[in-house]
């Protein structure tokens, strides 16, 4: 009796030491699921930045008609950009503008050829909203907003050395994407391609030439964080 008596203390015992050890492991396994706290970006993005880019880009006048001929043109862009950030988790919204210089232009022999046909752009610039996603240290984003372009053209007789000439300023939109990754506590390295359409307006040369200009760029990007 006495035998059988210690077998079922033993048993007994053993039971309350297995429920114990279950659920201390389901509370530590509860613990784990609930209480673990999510991981943080590993780059923050808020805040002001300020810095510089430089790249090529391509401008098409598009004249109105095959006569009105106002060439194609590519060339170096470059200029200054700054903007602020606000980040949430890993998505970062931001607003940015940026000033270029530019050297597009280009001369052909006109329609008529006693004429040549000159068309260009020496500065274009923009305000846009940036709207992104982060992965670790980089950013990839889409922007998109308000443009403006200087815009000059011409039409010179070479018989009589007389140059006609017009220049104006176009607002339109553009919209592009960029990468971008933070290097160091402060630095930001990146590149950006834009999409720029600027609709349509009138240049009176020789005779009134009508054209709808667009731009296509590619600048690579160095920003500076400020207030870290």
């Amino acid at each position: 009796m006495e035998y059988k008596h210690s077998v079922r203390v033993l048993m007994a015992g053993a039971g309350l030491l297995m429920s114990v050890a279950m659920a201390t492991s389901s509370a530590t396994a509860a613990d784990d699921i609930n209480f673990e706290a999510p991981m943080a970006p590993a780059t923050d993005w808020s805040g002001f930045y300020a810095g510089f880019q430089l790249g090529g880009a391509s401008l098409e006048p598009n004249s109105s008609a095959a006569t009105l001929i106002q060439p194609d043109s590519g060339g170096v862009v470059g200029g200054i950009h700054a903007g602020y950030n606000f980040q949430f988790d890993n998505f970062v919204l931001g607003v940015e503008g940026d000033l270029l210089a530019t050297d597009l232009s280009d001369t052909t022999s006109c329609f008529n050829p006693v004429f040549n046909c000159e068309a260009g752009a020496d500065w274009m610039g923009s305000a846009r909203v940036r709207a992104g996603m982060t992965f670790g240290q980089a950013l990839v984003y889409a922007t998109g907003g308000v443009a403006v372009l200087g815009y000059e053209g011409s039409t010179f007789q070479t018989a009589t050395s007389t140059l006609f000439e017009d220049s104006t300023t176009f607002t339109g939109w553009t919209a592009g994407g960029g990468v971008e990754y933070a290097w160091g506590t402060n630095k930001i390295i990146g590149i950006e391609a834009r999409y720029s359409d600027f609709g349509t307006k009138t240049l009176q040369y020789d005779i009134p030439y009508e054209v709808s200009p667009e731009v296509f760029s590619v600048t690579a990007r160095l920003s500076f964080k400020f207030g870290q």
